[in-house]
Protein backbone atom coordinates (compact mmCIF):
# COMPACT_ATOMS: atom_id res chain seq x y z
CA UNK A 1 0.00 0.00 0.00
CA UNK A 2 0.95 3.58 -0.87
CA UNK A 3 0.64 6.57 0.39
CA UNK A 4 0.32 8.94 -2.28
CA UNK A 5 1.06 12.93 -3.64
CA UNK A 6 1.16 14.93 -6.80
CA UNK A 7 2.84 13.87 -9.53
CA UNK A 8 5.47 15.95 -11.88
CA UNK A 9 5.50 13.63 -15.09
CA UNK A 10 9.34 12.55 -15.44
CA UNK A 11 11.18 13.12 -18.72
CA UNK A 12 12.07 10.87 -21.44
CA UNK A 13 15.10 9.90 -22.77
CA UNK A 14 16.43 8.82 -26.37
CA UNK A 15 15.88 4.94 -26.70
CA UNK A 16 19.00 2.85 -26.39
CA UNK A 17 20.57 1.53 -29.88
CA UNK A 18 19.41 -2.31 -29.55
CA UNK A 19 15.72 -1.06 -29.54
CA UNK A 20 14.34 -1.86 -32.93
CA UNK A 21 11.22 -1.01 -32.34
CA UNK A 22 9.70 2.82 -33.42
CA UNK A 23 7.79 4.09 -29.82
CA UNK A 24 8.54 7.65 -30.72
CA UNK A 25 4.86 8.65 -29.71
CA UNK A 26 4.92 6.87 -26.77
CA UNK A 27 6.53 8.78 -23.52
CA UNK A 28 7.36 7.03 -20.43
CA UNK A 29 5.23 9.07 -18.43
CA UNK A 30 1.45 7.97 -17.48
CA UNK A 31 -1.46 10.32 -18.17
CA UNK A 32 -2.47 12.83 -14.92
CA UNK A 33 -6.15 11.44 -15.05
CA UNK A 34 -4.80 7.62 -14.98
CA UNK A 35 -2.63 9.00 -12.31
CA UNK A 36 -5.90 10.61 -10.25
CA UNK A 37 -8.06 7.50 -10.87
CA UNK A 38 -4.96 5.46 -9.33
CA UNK A 39 -4.51 8.08 -6.26
CA UNK A 40 -8.25 8.05 -5.72
CA UNK A 41 -8.45 4.46 -5.21
CA UNK A 42 -6.14 4.97 -2.12
CA UNK A 43 -6.09 1.28 -1.08
CA UNK A 44 -4.79 -2.02 -2.32
CA UNK A 45 -4.05 -5.54 -1.87
CA UNK A 46 -0.92 -6.94 -2.40
CA UNK A 47 -1.10 -11.12 -3.18
CA UNK A 48 1.98 -13.48 -3.49
CA UNK A 49 1.21 -16.71 -4.34
CA UNK A 50 3.30 -19.86 -5.95
CA UNK A 51 4.79 -23.47 -6.06
CA UNK A 52 6.79 -21.68 -2.93
CA UNK A 53 3.73 -22.30 -0.74
CA UNK A 54 4.51 -25.75 -0.37
CA UNK A 55 7.79 -25.25 1.50
CA UNK A 56 6.76 -22.21 3.26
CA UNK A 57 9.51 -20.36 2.69
CA UNK A 58 10.16 -17.05 1.00
CA UNK A 59 9.59 -17.16 -2.73
CA UNK A 60 12.10 -16.28 -5.13
CA UNK A 61 15.04 -15.56 -2.29
CA UNK A 62 14.66 -19.14 -0.94
CA UNK A 63 15.85 -20.65 -3.91
CA UNK A 64 19.16 -22.12 -4.06
CA UNK A 65 19.21 -21.18 0.37
CA UNK A 66 17.87 -22.86 1.56
CA UNK A 67 16.21 -24.89 -0.65
CA UNK A 68 18.54 -26.34 -3.51
CA UNK A 69 18.06 -24.99 -6.67
CA UNK A 70 17.00 -27.89 -8.50
CA UNK A 71 14.15 -28.78 -5.63
CA UNK A 72 12.94 -25.25 -6.38
CA UNK A 73 12.34 -25.79 -9.78
CA UNK A 74 10.62 -28.66 -9.98
CA UNK A 75 8.22 -27.88 -7.15
CA UNK A 76 5.82 -26.90 -9.83
CA UNK A 77 5.33 -30.49 -10.46
CA UNK A 78 3.26 -31.19 -7.28
CA UNK A 79 1.95 -27.80 -6.23
CA UNK A 80 -1.96 -28.48 -7.39
CA UNK A 81 -3.99 -25.73 -5.63
CA UNK A 82 -7.67 -27.42 -6.00
CA UNK A 83 -9.57 -25.19 -3.42
CA UNK A 84 -8.42 -21.79 -5.33
CA UNK A 85 -11.80 -19.53 -5.79
CA UNK A 86 -10.70 -16.83 -8.10
CA UNK A 87 -14.11 -14.82 -6.96
CA UNK A 88 -13.93 -15.84 -3.37
CA UNK A 89 -10.59 -14.21 -3.35
CA UNK A 90 -12.00 -11.43 -5.39
CA UNK A 91 -15.15 -11.19 -3.18
CA UNK A 92 -12.75 -11.09 -0.12
CA UNK A 93 -10.79 -8.14 -1.75
CA UNK A 94 -14.09 -6.04 -2.13
CA UNK A 95 -15.31 -7.09 1.49
CA UNK A 96 -11.56 -5.63 2.43
CA UNK A 97 -12.13 -1.83 0.98
CA UNK A 98 -9.49 -2.23 -1.65
CA UNK A 99 -10.23 -1.14 -4.79
CA UNK A 100 -7.21 -3.10 -6.62
CA UNK A 101 -4.92 -6.43 -6.75
CA UNK A 102 -1.26 -6.30 -7.02
CA UNK A 103 -0.87 -10.33 -8.27
CA UNK A 104 2.27 -11.35 -8.29
CA UNK A 105 2.43 -13.18 -11.52
CA UNK A 106 6.34 -13.68 -11.79
CA UNK A 107 8.57 -13.65 -9.00
CA UNK A 108 12.50 -13.50 -9.10
CA UNK A 109 12.23 -17.06 -9.39
CA UNK A 110 10.63 -17.12 -12.80
CA UNK A 111 7.93 -19.14 -12.44
CA UNK A 112 4.50 -17.77 -14.41
CA UNK A 113 1.30 -17.80 -13.27
CA UNK A 114 -0.36 -17.32 -16.63
CA UNK A 115 -0.29 -19.71 -19.90
CA UNK A 116 2.54 -17.66 -21.37
CA UNK A 117 3.48 -18.97 -24.49
CA UNK A 118 7.19 -17.84 -23.56
CA UNK A 119 8.37 -20.72 -21.30
CA UNK A 120 7.29 -23.68 -20.82
CA UNK A 121 8.00 -22.88 -16.86
CA UNK A 122 4.36 -21.87 -15.73
CA UNK A 123 1.23 -22.90 -14.61
CA UNK A 124 -0.45 -24.41 -17.59
CA UNK A 125 2.75 -27.54 -17.20
CA UNK A 126 1.72 -28.39 -13.92
CA UNK A 127 -1.05 -30.52 -12.37
CA UNK A 128 -3.41 -27.71 -11.86
CA UNK A 129 -3.61 -26.49 -15.54
CA UNK A 130 -5.43 -23.00 -15.00
CA UNK A 131 -4.33 -20.04 -15.74
CA UNK A 132 -5.03 -18.51 -11.99
CA UNK A 133 -4.35 -14.68 -13.52
CA UNK A 134 -6.82 -14.85 -16.09
CA UNK A 135 -9.26 -16.54 -13.57
CA UNK A 136 -8.53 -13.33 -10.96
CA UNK A 137 -8.40 -10.89 -13.27
CA UNK A 138 -11.91 -11.58 -14.54
CA UNK A 139 -13.04 -11.88 -10.94
CA UNK A 140 -12.00 -8.41 -10.42
CA UNK A 141 -13.22 -6.94 -13.36
CA UNK A 142 -16.68 -8.08 -12.06
CA UNK A 143 -16.29 -6.62 -8.85
CA UNK A 144 -15.29 -3.61 -10.41
CA UNK A 145 -11.77 -4.38 -8.83
CA UNK A 146 -8.29 -3.00 -10.91
CA UNK A 147 -5.97 -5.85 -11.59
CA UNK A 148 -2.05 -5.12 -11.48
CA UNK A 149 0.10 -7.67 -12.06
CA UNK A 150 2.99 -7.83 -10.28
CA UNK A 151 6.37 -8.98 -12.36
CA UNK A 152 9.85 -9.48 -11.60
CA UNK A 153 12.13 -7.48 -13.64
CA UNK A 154 15.13 -9.88 -12.59
CA UNK A 155 14.91 -13.70 -13.28
CA UNK A 156 17.34 -15.81 -12.24
CA UNK A 157 15.90 -18.97 -13.62
CA UNK A 158 16.33 -17.55 -17.11
CA UNK A 159 19.14 -18.46 -18.95
CA UNK A 160 19.66 -15.16 -20.55
CA UNK A 161 19.41 -13.15 -17.11
CA UNK A 162 22.83 -12.13 -15.58
CA UNK A 163 22.61 -13.32 -12.39
CA UNK A 164 21.26 -16.09 -10.96
CA UNK A 165 20.50 -17.74 -7.44
CA UNK A 166 20.63 -17.66 -4.41
CA UNK A 167 19.74 -14.29 -4.32
CA UNK A 168 20.72 -12.82 -7.16
CA UNK A 169 23.98 -12.63 -6.19
CA UNK A 170 25.49 -15.50 -8.58
CA UNK A 171 27.01 -14.35 -11.52
CA UNK A 172 25.82 -16.51 -14.68
CA UNK A 173 28.85 -17.63 -17.16
CA UNK A 174 27.17 -16.77 -20.70
CA UNK A 175 24.49 -14.51 -20.76
CA UNK A 176 22.42 -11.84 -23.07
CA UNK A 177 20.75 -8.92 -21.36
CA UNK A 178 19.13 -7.99 -24.51
CA UNK A 179 17.66 -11.48 -25.24
CA UNK A 180 16.23 -11.33 -21.96
CA UNK A 181 14.57 -7.98 -22.44
CA UNK A 182 13.06 -9.19 -25.79
CA UNK A 183 11.75 -12.06 -23.56
CA UNK A 184 10.30 -9.81 -20.73
CA UNK A 185 8.54 -7.49 -23.12
CA UNK A 186 7.30 -10.63 -24.92
CA UNK A 187 5.67 -11.46 -21.54
CA UNK A 188 4.23 -8.20 -20.68
CA UNK A 189 2.86 -8.09 -23.63
CA UNK A 190 1.00 -10.76 -22.83
CA UNK A 191 -0.24 -9.42 -19.89
CA UNK A 192 -1.32 -6.32 -21.28
CA UNK A 193 -3.12 -7.41 -24.36
CA UNK A 194 -4.64 -10.35 -22.77
CA UNK A 195 -5.57 -9.97 -19.43
CA UNK A 196 -6.47 -5.62 -19.87
CA UNK A 197 -7.10 -3.57 -19.82
CA UNK A 198 -4.67 -3.65 -16.32
CA UNK A 199 -4.19 -0.35 -14.41
CA UNK A 200 -0.63 -0.77 -14.02
CA UNK A 201 2.51 -3.05 -13.73
CA UNK A 202 4.41 -3.54 -10.81
CA UNK A 203 7.70 -4.63 -11.67
CA UNK A 204 10.97 -5.31 -9.19
CA UNK A 205 14.92 -5.75 -8.58
CA UNK A 206 16.16 -4.07 -11.92
CA UNK A 207 19.23 -5.22 -11.46
CA UNK A 208 21.08 -5.20 -14.23
CA UNK A 209 18.82 -3.02 -15.83
CA UNK A 210 19.96 0.56 -15.92
CA UNK A 211 17.72 3.63 -16.46
CA UNK A 212 18.28 3.58 -20.35
CA UNK A 213 16.68 0.02 -20.51
CA UNK A 214 14.24 0.56 -17.83
CA UNK A 215 12.76 3.57 -20.11
CA UNK A 216 12.26 1.72 -23.42
CA UNK A 217 10.61 -0.82 -21.26
CA UNK A 218 7.77 1.89 -20.11
CA UNK A 219 7.98 2.93 -23.97
CA UNK A 220 6.70 -0.67 -24.59
CA UNK A 221 4.66 -0.85 -22.27
CA UNK A 222 2.71 2.57 -23.07
CA UNK A 223 2.90 1.61 -26.74
CA UNK A 224 0.65 -1.20 -25.85
CA UNK A 225 -1.61 0.16 -23.36
CA UNK A 226 -1.09 4.18 -22.99
CA UNK A 227 -3.22 5.21 -19.94
CA UNK A 228 -1.10 2.00 -18.04
CA UNK A 229 0.94 2.69 -14.30
CA UNK A 230 4.65 1.58 -13.93
CA UNK A 231 6.31 1.68 -10.81
CA UNK A 232 9.71 2.56 -10.17
CA UNK A 233 11.90 -0.72 -10.59
CA UNK A 234 12.41 -1.39 -14.34
CA UNK A 235 16.00 0.88 -13.35
CA UNK A 236 14.26 3.80 -14.20
CA UNK A 237 12.07 6.49 -12.04
CA UNK A 238 8.39 5.49 -13.85
CA UNK A 239 5.55 6.88 -12.67
CA UNK A 240 5.48 6.51 -8.55
CA UNK A 241 8.15 5.13 -5.94
CA UNK A 242 7.83 2.03 -4.02
CA UNK A 243 9.70 2.70 -0.72
CA UNK A 244 10.17 -0.89 0.78
CA UNK A 245 11.95 -2.30 4.23
CA UNK A 246 12.03 1.49 5.58
CA UNK A 247 9.55 4.55 5.54
CA UNK A 248 9.70 6.14 3.03
CA UNK A 249 10.15 10.37 2.87
CA UNK A 250 6.84 12.47 2.55
CA UNK A 251 7.19 14.00 -0.26
CA UNK A 252 5.11 16.25 -2.90
CA UNK A 253 6.86 16.00 -6.09
CA UNK A 254 5.46 12.72 -7.07
CA UNK A 255 3.68 9.88 -6.25
CA UNK A 256 5.12 6.99 -3.58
Amino acid sequence: MNRRTFCSLPLATALPSWSQVNLSAAGPGAPRAAIERWKDDRFGMFICWGPVSLTGREIGWSRGNPTSIDEYDNLYTRWNPTKFDAREWANVVKESGARYVVFLVKHHDGFCLWGTKQTNYNIMNGPFKRDVTRELAAACREQGIGFFPYYSTCDWHHPDFPLTSPGGEVKRPVSNLDRYTAYLEAQVKELITGYGPLVGIWFDVPQRFDRARGERVIRFVRSLQPDILVNNRTGAFGDFDTPEQTVGRCQFNRPW
